[in-house]
């Protein structure tokens, strides 16, 4: 019973949430196939007055095993179920969370889509579903910007609208989104008033991942890249990730280009970008991938988001290790 102590303590303690042991789970898991019942230890809990059975499994298993097992532990028992876990990597995170599972490590993370709440041990807070956070683009370059490119700490808002060439007033209304999310704190100063992060590095990155969208806003299809388009496009992608990983390089080239950029405007009108047919993919973004690369491929984490609902384990495995060797 220690885990589900660890899960008590947790939810209870140090997230705030109700939580209780219901009577024995045996009536709901005599039933189920042989499998199932020698792959998990069993408990059954009331989280917040909804009643979950708790499952943790006796050995360490793939993403993919686990949603299984949940879905199938679900339809047995009629019950929602949480995966409890004692660790996790990005790889592994990353799967659950695009299977929309609810699971906890305690101590470090838990997430509840089946209640609409996510929460991490950093400090997101509960929301409800309709309080769910997401960024706006340009919240999300400013977030990226900083982690990646230059630290915003301790900037002026003036200074940081000059670096990601924003308006001054969409600076204001970044630094507004990112209070309210509990990200950053604005300290005051003689005449100005300076961007202070809660939380730095790989830290920051895993609390507002959750709460970031794909950049990609649509795909069109060329056969050949004009010269002003092939100058400032950046490799993206099935393209991007060969070039960071160990992934074969794929037949089709991707580049990524700001959607707003008036060459997308042209070769709109002029109808030479495709939906469908082309040998390049070209994705329009909801920023401008150049702000955060200096290099002819797109930025890491921008690309990590581009597969944000991508079910592939090869894929997710090799976005997974490209977070662990980042340098924060």
């Amino acid at each position: 019973m220690q885990s589900i102590g660890k899960l008590n303590d947790y939810l209870n303690r140090i997230l705030g949430l109700s939580c209780k042991d219901r009577e024995s789970v045996t009536s709901y898991i005599k039933s189920l196939p042989v499998y199932l019942r020698n792959s998990f230890l069993f408990y059954l809990l009331c989280v917040e007055d909804v009643d979950f059975l708790v499952f943790e499994p006796l050995k360490e298993m793939k993403g993919s095993a686990l949603i299984s097992s949940a879905k199938k532990l679900q339809e047995q028992t009629k019950l929602r179920t949480l995966i409890l876990l004692p660790r996790i990597d990005t790889n592994l995170r990353r799967t659950l969370i695009n299977g929309k599972v609810d699971f906890v490590v305690p101590d470090k993370q838990i997430y509840l889509p089946s209640m609409c709440i996510y929460l991490n041990e950093r400090g997101l807070g509960i929301g409800a579903a309709g309080d769910k956070v997401i960024f706006s683009p340009a919240a999300q370059a400013l977030l990226l910007y900083h982690l990646q490119v230059r630290p915003l700490e301790g900037l002026t808002l003036k200074e940081i609208a000059s670096l990601l060439d924003y308006s001054a007033k969409t600076i204001t209304l970044i630094a507004g989104e990112l209070i309210k999310a509990n990200i950053c704190t604005l300290k005051s100063q003689v005449r100005c008033k300076l961007l202070t992060f809660i939380r730095s590095g790989k830290e920051l990155w895993q609390i507002i991942e959750p709460m970031l969208e794909s950049p990609i806003v649509q795909v069109y299809y060329i056969n050949e890249l004009p010269n002003n388009l092939e100058k400032i496009a950046k490799v993206s992608y099935d393209s991007a990730l060969a070039h960071y990983s160990f992934l074969a390089e794929p037949k089709q080239r991707t580049v990524a280009i700001a959607k707003r950029n008036p060459i997308v405007r042209d070769l709109l009108v002029d109808k030479e970008l495709h939906p469908t047919e082309g040998q390049i993919r070209v994705e329009l973004w909801k920023y401008n991938p150049t702000l955060l690369s200096n290099i002819s491929f797109v930025d890491r984490l921008s690309l990590v988001l581009c597969y944000k609902e991508n079910e592939d384990e090869r894929v997710n495995k090799e976005i997974g290790q490209l977070i662990d060797k980042m340098q924060w």
